[in-house]
């Protein structure tokens, strides 16, 4: 007999399953009703006497293993100032739970998001995240799928905003790396696992691009680390996105400037010295617009790093001075002097 040859449950499962394959073939309008009405029972008969405080492999005293991989969208915008990065992607975690298997035709289940109540996931969080969430425009960006193996796939859609500590001393011919650090807030390795799933774990959405602003994603290795902290030791997964800034608009929008602005402050030279006011003009014009750039540049950017686009400012504003300075001496000198000219002609007349 077969209920001899399997447990209870099981056997309900089978005769279950194989009704939901004669509905499917059969597919007129009573017959849905019929598969929606099998597979809510097989669901009850799995979730019957399930523990969702525990995980999956609590009884066996061994780590669950959660492996997980991202497809990324887009990344932007990237702030020097709050030192952040933000980033559209796909989040999956894989994982298996051997109480929720099941015999029969039917290779996978995709379920309900109100699942999630009833059955245990990983609490995973991003150690460096400032402000994520989850898109849920129509409905909630998730996705449950189940196989008679018990492997679950839980897909969400993920807005990611994470801090990126930056070295800006090399600004604007610098690189920066953006760490993105995963792990579980309560679980400790030996409760779960975290591994990265696949040879591209870390991929990219094809024909959409990572189109940056001001950088260009080099590369992405992504590794698989133990942290230590007071409650004890957890499995984390780290990705570095590696980031080359592009320098050709500083390049133009500063460097050309200030260059051309230390050429125009040698015209003063050859200006007629009796042209006071076209060497004052062209001076404080020359002063006024690399301080301009100057401010203009530093808005974005922390206040208290010395950056390397800070020594061609500050050298063109000195340059500038220097050559400007001698020209308003030379002119203060011979006012001067023939004010005192004429106090001593006053005096003898």
């Amino acid at each position: 007999m077969l209920t001899t040859i399997l447990p209870k449950a099981d056997f309900f499962l089978v005769i279950l399953l194989w009704s939901i394959k004669f509905t499917i073939t059969a597919g007129d309008g009573s017959s849905q009703e019929l598969l929606i009405k099998n597979i809510t029972q097989i669901l009850d008969l799995l979730l019957k006497d399930y523990d969702n405080s525990q995980h999956p492999n609590h009884r066996a005293e061994r780590p669950t293993i959660i492996k997980t991989n991202m497809l990324i969208r887009s990344m932007g915008p990237i702030s020097e100032f709050d030192m952040d990065f933000s980033m559209d992607c796909y989040f999956r975690q894989h994982w298996n739970d051997p109480r929720l298997r099941f015999r029969g035709p039917v290779e996978n289940l995709s379920l309900n998001i109100k699942m999630l109540e009833k059955i245990w996931r990983p609490d995973t969080y991003f150690h460096n995240g400032k402000n994520s969430y989850v898109h849920t425009i129509t409905l909630p960006n998730k996705l449950l799928r189940l196989s008679k193996d018990g492997d679950i796939l839980y897909s969400m859609r993920l807005t990611i905003k994470a801090k990126c500590p930056m070295c800006l001393k090399n600004f604007p011919m610098d690189t920066q790396s953006c760490p993105l650090i995963i792990g579980s807030y309560a679980y400790t390795t030996k409760q779960i696992r975290y591994e990265w799933h696949g040879e591209a774990a870390v991929s990219y959405a094809q024909g959409i691009g990572l189109a940056l602003s001001q950088f260009d994603l080099i590369s992405s290795p992504y590794k698989n680390l133990s942290l230590n902290r007071m409650e004890g030791e957890f499995s984390v997964l780290q990705v570095n996105f590696n980031l080359v800034r592009f320098a050709g608009y500083f390049l133009i929008q500063i460097y050309v400037p200030c260059i051309l602005i230390v050429v125009l402050s040698f015209v003063g030279f050859f200006i007629n010295r009796e042209a006071t006011s076209d060497r004052v003009g062209l001076g404080v014009t020359s002063i006024l617009t690399l301080s301009t750039i100057s401010l203009d540049t530093r808005t974005d950017l922390p206040k208290d790093i010395i950056k390397a686009f800070d020594i061609p400012l500050n050298s063109s504003s000195m340059t500038t001075s220097r050559h400007i300075s001698p020209l308003y001496l030379k002119d203060f000198t011979n006012y001067e002097h023939s004010i005192i000219s004429e106090l001593k002609l006053a005096t003898k007349g």
